[in-house]
């Protein structure tokens, strides 16, 4: 159960990124038997995002929406709240490609976006 960042304003899929190098992921873990989400929700597993895309906050800072990682925080928080037991891994589209090249689900943490290790390591410290 799977989201993938393939649209300008998340749980929207009338803005579809159509062009987006993350339709393949999505494309990929359909095929291979995965669910794939239009919204961040309760039972969803993992979220595929593009790391290097918001390393520098582009694309939705500058038509004026929310980037994606307050967005992202917002929805886990969410979740919480909704007394969800499973908290989406946030995973680069290298982690569907290993998982489907290697014929299993990979390691999530080795494939987890630069800015979400630097939340972690970040709320560890406080």
């Amino acid at each position: 159960k799977v989201y993938v960042d393939i649209y300008t304003k998340a749980g929207n899929p009338a803005t579809l990124i159509k062009h987006s190098p993350l339709v393949i992921s999505a494309s990929q873990v359909r095929m291979y038997g995965g669910q794939v989400y239009d919204e961040i929700r309760t039972g969803v597993t993992h979220i595929v995002i593009d790391d290097t895309k918001y390393n520098h906050l582009g694309g939705r800072k500058a038509h004026g929406e929310l980037s994606f990682k307050k967005g992202a925080l917002k929805a886990l928080r969410v979740l919480r709240n909704l007394g969800s037991n499973v908290t989406p891994k946030f995973v680069t589209p290298k982690w569907v490609q290993d998982s489907v090249v290697l014929k299993s689900v990979q390691e999530e943490e080795k494939y987890a976006p630069t800015w979400w290790r630097e939340e972690k390591q970040n709320a560890a410290r406080n």
